[in-house]
């Protein structure tokens, strides 16, 4: 009888763990078993691997600049805009929800925009809106340690608002 059980809860727990390594594959590939029994186990086991489904080699991050009339360009610091945790903030800054190219582009289009507009209304006034983003390589020193400009740090305009 002992002997039995101790088999069951092995059993048990390298069944959770098939599970949860199969939540964690269909996470980054986004390839699901297709036997419905294992379906449902493995979407209960996708919400905790949730975090990975976006993991790159890289970091990245959504810039803006704001030119002055004299020709200038000035950084124009985000955070304000973001005001919610990192993980909601990182979220909408890849805005991931907007995956088609065209929508994504339109997406920057009009946060350049509203930048525009929230700036005037703090007294920054910007002839030109510009939204970027950064790209650079990760580092076990923490997110930003390798975010230097030029070295490291690959800029793209997508968009660009007068």
């Amino acid at each position: 009888m002992q002997h039995a059980r101790r088999i069951g809860l092995r059993a048990i727990v390298l069944a959770y763990l098939a599970v949860t390594l199969l939540g964690l594959r269909a996470a980054m590939t986004h390839r699901v078993p297709q036997l419905p029994f294992l379906h449902a186990a493995v979407f209960f086991s996708y919400a905790m691997a949730a975090p990975y489904q976006g993991d790159t080699w890289w970091n990245g991050a959504l810039a803006a600049e704001g030119r002055h009339p004299d020709g200038t360009w000035e950084a124009i610091e985000l955070t304000p805009y973001f005001p919610m945790g990192n993980g909601e903030a990182n979220a909408r800054m890849f805005l991931r929800s907007l995956k088609p190219a065209g929508r994504r582009f339109a997406a920057a289009v009009d946060i350049g925009l509203q930048l525009q507009a929230r700036e005037a209304e703090q007294g920054r006034t910007y002839d030109r809106v510009r939204v970027l983003w950064e790209e650079w390589p990760r580092s076990p020193e923490g997110f930003a340690a390798l975010r230097r400009e030029p070295y490291f740090t690959l800029r793209r305009v997508i968009a660009d608002v007068e």
